[in-house]
């Protein structure tokens, strides 16, 4: 059963744990080296990107496991005008180097993949809360596995039901097994006061949480299902359940987080 209830944020920080203490700047970074007190006497790491493009949001949004960093490009033009990209790094004996850029196999203009990320072993998922799939900016997430040279993308996620605007993928999480993505743009059925019939609150946003069966653990090859769509147990006009998302997965307890 998943619990949807309050958890403690992750050990699983994306730059301390890598290098025992390591503070990592990004591209819109300072340049004069006058960072946090924290940071002063440890190694710095500058991911930068490839494409030099101010315009394109690098590191929007970023995550880490392990020796792998995970950086979202949502503005990036790789396909189109903000089809976005992702770009995934590893750390070797000689620092932090790019491994691979990953884009949609269907990605198109405007899909704003990257706008989240998330890395579990050898797992990736990306949000791209632009996609059409069910109509305008509805929303998808898509899931990349490592298979021993490369990283090919095994999964689209989609919700059982979504519509126009509902930014499915603005918010992802994964935890071994499990998978949550948010739908902060979702409308839900709620009760207004002074109403005899229940409403559409519009925005209210909901969160779907999806499980991975293995099929071949080899060559990483997996069905993801829905589990369960959340909603917020009394919603309201506006409140963006599913802005933000964890998850932990346990054999006994696993946990989920939203953020509305």
């Amino acid at each position: 059963m998943i619990h949807a209830s309050t958890m403690a944020a992750r050990s699983r920080s994306p730059t301390i744990g890598l290098l025992g203490m390591l503070c990592a700047t990004l591209a819109q970074a300072q340049t004069d080296g006058s960072f946090c007190a924290a940071c002063q006497q440890v190694p710095v790491t500058r991911l930068l990107d490839l494409n030099a493009d101010t315009q394109n949001q690098f590191a929007h949004a970023v995550r880490a496991d392990g020796d792998v960093a995970v950086v979202g490009i949502p503005g990036d033009d790789a396909i189109g005008n903000e089809s976005g990209a992702v770009v995934v790094y590893r750390q070797t004996g000689f620092g932090w180097a790019v491994e691979a850029q990953l884009i949609a196999n269907d990605g198109a203009p405007g899909d704003q993949f990257g706008q989240s990320v998330d890395v579990s072993g050898t797992t990736i998922i990306v949000g791209a809360p632009g996609a059409d799939v069910f109509g305008l900016n509805s929303g998808a997430a898509y899931v990349f596995q490592w298979q021993g040279e490369s990283w090919v993308q095994t999964a689209k996620l989609l919700p059982r039901s979504a519509q126009p605007h509902d930014a499915f993928g603005s918010a992802v999480a994964i935890s071994d097994n499990l998978a949550i993505v948010g739908s902060p743009g979702a409308d839900s059925t709620c009760d207004v006061p002074g109403s005899v019939a229940a409403d559409t609150c519009c925005n209210a946003g909901v969160a779907t949480v999806f499980r991975r069966t293995m099929t071949n653990s080899l060559f990483g090859s997996a069905n993801w299902a829905v589990s369960i769509t959340l909603r917020s147990p009394s919603p309201q006009l506006g409140e963006g359940f599913g802005a933000a998302v964890d998850v932990q997965d346990d054999p006994i307890a696993p946990t989920v987080l939203v953020g509305a």
